[in-house]
């Protein structure tokens, strides 16, 4: 498995930003790292909608585990990043 560490630490800092997001309902911390087009009809009020529902669904989130990262991941102009997952 690749080694990471500076790339692992970013994403985990993200992870944990995203999942302090969604269990306090902060919809600033949630968009934080967003680009203006992906904000597109995703209001606060979407997003309450959305965290209400997958709580409901799934439970809150309990903790998470790292199973690796993929290189060469493609998806318009990301070419050559990492995804972690």
């Amino acid at each position: 498995m690749l080694e990471l560490k500076n790339e692992k630490h970013i994403a985990e800092q993200f992870l944990q930003g995203m999942l302090k997001a969604d269990d306090t309902g902060n919809y600033e911390l949630f968009i934080k790292h967003y680009e203006e087009e992906d904000l597109v009809d995703f209001s606060p009020e979407r997003f309450e909608y959305d965290i209400k529902h997958m709580q409901a669904k799934n439970g809150r989130n309990v903790g998470y585990e790292y199973f690796g990262a993929l290189q060469g991941y493609r998806d318009g102009n990301h070419d050559g990043c990492f995804r972690f997952v």
